[in-house]
């Protein structure tokens, strides 16, 4: 009996004929929408879905309101760790920007690229957490319990989010095989589960059923914490035939919506649903949708994710209103004229003008971005240029933004809130170690008793200060196992700023501005880690500037040359406040007259002092006349080299020798002494994204033309190499993957929206009449051809909805091949097999015939496309700047290379892996195993489709308006195809 009820529910399931299945209605024909129907379903059907309890029901128990931090871990004295120095990184810092992924009534989980921590208003951050495998889903209810759920349907409990880095601290409680959708909110839990709603009222321990009509197939859940549930299901899963169900009683009884959106989400209190362009707001009597003209949703989001914001000082958040299971509230029911029907249109947004704000200014006094005037002559040129060499590391240190002060000490800054300092802050911010070379993030906190003031990373370990007496800092220096090095206190009545690195294990620290005639420098020389008097101060009269050399040995740069009195080296920038005044010199001069071609040249005269430790201060070069502006000054191997800019933009370069200014050929030089080479041709474009996804597969080529899809305009082009261009279909509904066979291009469309049905069409490479394949899918964002088939890689709507078919092309229903897909969009073909990534960081395979798949590994935070490459398929990671590798045959994943920024689409071609980023704009090219990329082409245009061949490198940029052809070198561009 069982199992012919579940024959028959998988039936009714099926978007297409399966074996033993009634075949549904032709996908080609278009269909009207489903009426307005007014029943009740029943409860508790007697067929209902398998709900397997996995645990022993425990009784809810609060959690404490203690700190996720603890107390700092200070190093005892006798421990003198040495292995803190790194090897420069080659790759840029990143930690990326948080998103929202769950929010309850106090607490939150925020993602920070592939790594999710818990955050919580009273309690600070923790992390990052450690989940169950194969969780694609987590929400929050209103006692801040953290569920999760995997696409088989396993539903996973934790009571606590301090617990989170624990995997054993995920309880599983309940599966739900054929469960794809989830909320949860306070007092309630839904799932969807084919033509199913199962509510559960005590957090898991116990579900109930309730049937939808048959044919119908849950695909988003939405649950309102007064017990309204709202459900979007589709008869016979066919995106166009969609319906909408509401529940007032927590999912007992369901009546059907009179306003049918094509999707939902909900934030807070607030379900919204769009339709086309219309947004509506369903309304607190659980029936009328009303009309939402502003989204006040980002704001609350903000607030939490502002949390895992990393900086180098202290971070605090505002005493604000955050998104929880309440917040934004339920609207109440609108006026008629705002309300939104059956007929879903919205009404029109009422006109009126907007109110005009007064904008910052941004002034300079001596002229933005200059040096200030004749007071940056000579060698005063150096004097307020940040150090030339930052031997940045891979590991890195940074504040959190989770600190939080008293309520009536905050500083209302919008961009980065701090305390006032008239009361103790209750919690200090905690701190995030990230290493970039096992790509491991690790939250840390001050040590005991430190009042934070900022950090200061330097080659391998971090500087972190603490407020201590007037004008004293209390310094520790992190250690690679995790704990504070005390070093004593440094005397700086400014702000400390970081100074330079030395190959052996040496930095400097600076106290002030050079161009402000009041800095000092600190030194610390080679030594372990938390060894005393590692510290010194170094002062010399008249210095402008300082450069370290090994051993902890410094030069002194002096000269007798004033500073432009109108202020200095720097240029005053205000962004926000009042114009400000300019320096205006009195009518008459009220000092002596000055000798101005002595004070001349006094700027272009300079001394050279050596500084070691335990030794006097010696002069290395005496009174040393430069004739022109000194740009830069660095040290190689121990000798002191400049960089001069004279008249007509003429560069010059020079080394201290025997006491005297040598002149050099730029040959003579080192390499980061010379100008960086900026090209001019490119110029960088701003541009608006459309809705178009990151359409990686809208790029093909054969052996004379490339093809592309023009999102905006719903063309397919075909471009000759030469640059011909054909339109082969227009008037499509939003174009998305395309790819090729002999004579046919075959497409996809998404359709105006999210949520509205896609569909599949095919054209003659000559053009011609469009033939259809199917019709009714969600997202159809991939595509694949091989010589019998077209494979079609279906996002879903919503959660596990994902799908991969199989469809002939001599026609007949298609094959599901993959199915609980978590919004994939990228595929390739191997020898007899379909590689598949999706949204949880997973790749595997299955075979082009059907049967189970191959795991082949797991990296990032999804997979944003994906290669082949010999044996290997390599794919990006989701957000994060890393291409992931796998082989073929399985085993699991590692990184493959490490980029500068993330890519939206890759393209293998040998043992060259070529990139592009759609908002770096960027064409670059790396290899396997490499850290960072060589740019070939700066200035693209939202990149996001890019195919190699010997020919040259042809990119599809901004949805399509247009496709570029690169050289191999990136020394030479075409375009191709512009939209007209």
């Amino acid at each position: 009996m069982l199992r012919r009820r579940a024959a028959r529910l998988a039936c009714l399931t099926a978007l297409v004929a399966l074996s033993g299945c009634e075949s549904p209605k032709p996908l080609q024909t278009p269909l009207p929408s489903p009426p307005r129907q007014t029943i009740s379903v029943a409860v508790y059907p007697s067929d209902g879905p398998k709900v397997v309890q996995l645990a022993v029901p425990t009784p809810f128990v609060a959690a404490p309101l203690t700190r996720f931090g603890k107390a700092g871990i200070v190093a005892p004295g006798s421990n003198r760790e040495a292995n803190w120095m790194l090897p420069p990184y080659e790759g840029d810092s990143w930690y990326g920007s948080g998103r929202l992924e769950a929010a309850g009534d106090k607490a939150a989980v925020v993602r920070l690229g592939r790594w999710l921590f818990g955050v919580h208003q009273s309690r600070g951050l923790v992390g990052p957490l450690t989940l169950p495998e194969r969780v694609f889903w987590l929400g929050l209810d209103g006692a801040d319990t953290l569920f999760a759920a995997t696409p088989e349907g396993t539903l996973y409990r934790m009571r606590d989010l301090a617990g989170g880095a624990d995997p054993l601290s995920y309880q599983p409680i309940v599966q739900i095989p054929t469960a794809t959708a989830w909320d949860v909110t306070e007092g309630l839990i839904v799932a969807g589960a084919q033509n199913y709603v199962l509510a559960s009222l005590d957090q898991g321990t116990s579900f109930r059923a309730t049937a939808l009509p048959k044919g119908q197939v849950v695909s988003q859940v939405a649950a309102r914490y007064d017990g309204v549930v709202v459900v979007v299901s589709h008869e016979n899963a066919d995106a166009r035939r969609p319906s909408v169900w509401i529940s007032a009683d927590r999912g007992w009884n369901f009546q059907a919506s009179t306003f049918v959106p094509r999707s939902i989400v909900r934030k807070g209190g607030q379900i919204r649903g769009q339709l086309g362009a219309c947004y509506a707001t369903l309304s607190s009597d659980g029936k009328t949708w009303g009309y939402a003209p502003g989204d006040s949703h980002y704001q609350l989001n903000a607030a939490w994710e502002r949390m895992v914001r990393t900086q180098d000082k202290p971070g605090y958040i505002k005493q604000e209103a955050f998104l929880t299971v309440r917040k934004p509230d339920i609207p109440f029911v609108p006026d008629a004229a705002l309300q939104v029907g059956a007929d879903g249109k919205c009404p029109e947004e009422k006109s009126g003008k907007r109110g005009g704000g007064g904008g910052g200014n941004l002034l300079g006094i001596g002229g933005l971005g200059s040096m200030g005037g004749s007071g940056s002559e000579g060698i005063l040129g150096v004097a307020g240029l940040p150090f030339p060499v930052r031997r940045r590391s891979a590991r890195q240190w940074s504040f959190l933004s989770d600190g939080m002060c008293h309520p009536d000490d905050m500083e209302r800054s919008r961009v980065n809130p701090s305390c006032k300092g008239q009361a103790a802050p209750p919690r200090f911010p905690r701190m995030l170690q990230t290493d970039e070379r096992d790509l491991t993030q690790q939250v840390r906190d001050v040590p005991d008793g430190c009042t934070p003031e900022q950090v200061i990373n330097m080659g391998g370990t971090a500087v972190l200060s603490c407020a201590g007496k007037p004008h004293e800092h209390t310094i520790y220096l992190a250690g690679p196992d995790g704990r504070w090095y005390a070093e004593g206190s440094l005397t700086c009545d400014m702000e400390l700023r970081a100074g330079e690195t030395s190959a052996d294990g040496g930095f400097s620290l600076l106290c002030g501005m050079y161009w402000s005639g009041r800095a000092s420098l600190w030194v610390r020389k080679p030594a372990p880690l938390g060894e005393p008097g590692a510290f010194r101060s170094v002062e010399v009269k008249d210095a402008v500037t300082y450069r370290l050399l090994e051993g902890g040995k410094v030069f002194a740069i002096t000269t007798k040359g004033k500073r432009d009195t109108a202020g200095g080296l720097g240029a005053a920038i205000s962004l926000t406040g009042p114009a400000l005044k300019r320096a205006v010199r009195p009518a008459k001069p009220i000092t002596p007259k000055v000798d101005e071609k002595a004070e001349d040249k006094a700027r272009h005269t300079f001394s050279v002092v050596l500084c070691e430790p335990a030794t006097p201060d010696r002069v290395v070069a005496q009174d040393v006349v430069v004739k022109d502006d000194v740009k830069l000054m660095l040290v190689d191997g121990g000798e002191l080299y400049l960089r001069t800019d004279g008249k007509g933009g003429k560069v010059g370069y020079g080394k201290i020798e025997k006491g005297r200014l040598k002149t050099l050929s730029a040959t003579q030089v080192p390499a980061a002494l010379k100008p960086a080479v900026v090209d001019q041709k490119t110029a960088l474009v701003g541009y608006a994204i459309s809705g178009a996804p990151r359409a990686s597969h809208s790029l093909v080529a054969d052996a004379t033309h490339v093809y592309t899809t023009d999102w905006d305009v719903g063309q397919i082009v075909k471009i000759s190499r030469g640059g011909a261009v054909d339109v082969l279909a227009r008037d499509l509904t939003s174009p998305a993957a395309v790819g090729l066979d002999e004579s046919r291009v075959y497409f996809t469309t998404l359709g105006m929206a999210y949520g509205d049905s896609g569909s599949v069409g095919m054209v003659s490479k000559t053009g011609g009449p469009i033939t259809w394949l199917a019709e009714g899918l969600f997202r159809p964002l991939a595509l694949l051809v091989d010589s019998s088939s077209v494979y079609i890689l279906d996002q879903g709507l919503g959660a596990a909805n994902g799908t991969l078919y199989k469809f002939s092309k001599q026609g007949g229903a298609p094959q599901r091949l993959l199915e609980r897909l978590v919004r994939p969009r990228t595929m390739a073909l191997a020898e007899g097999r379909v590689v598949v990534g999706h949204a949880m960081g997973e790749v595997f395979s299955v075979s082009t015939a059907g049967g189970p798949p191959l795991p082949l590994g797991v990296w990032g935070d999804g997979v944003s496309e994906l290669v082949l490459s010999g044996d290997k398929v390599i794919w990006s990671g989701g957000t994060e700047p890393i291409l992931a590798t796998a082989a073929l045959s399985g085993g699991g994943a590692s990184w493959g290379a490490r980029l500068t920024s993330s890519a939206s689409a890759i393209f293998s071609l040998g043992a060259d892996v070529w990139t592009v980023g759609e908002f770096s704009g960027t064409l670059a090219k790396t290899t396997l195993g490499r850290v960072g990329a060589t740019a070939v082409k700066d200035g693209l245009l939202g990149p996001t489709a890019l195919w190699v061949d010997e020919s040259g490198i042809y990119v599809r940029e901004n949805d399509g308006a247009r496709v570029s052809w690169i050289s191999a070198d990136g020394a030479k561009t075409k375009g191709l195809y512009e939209r007209r």
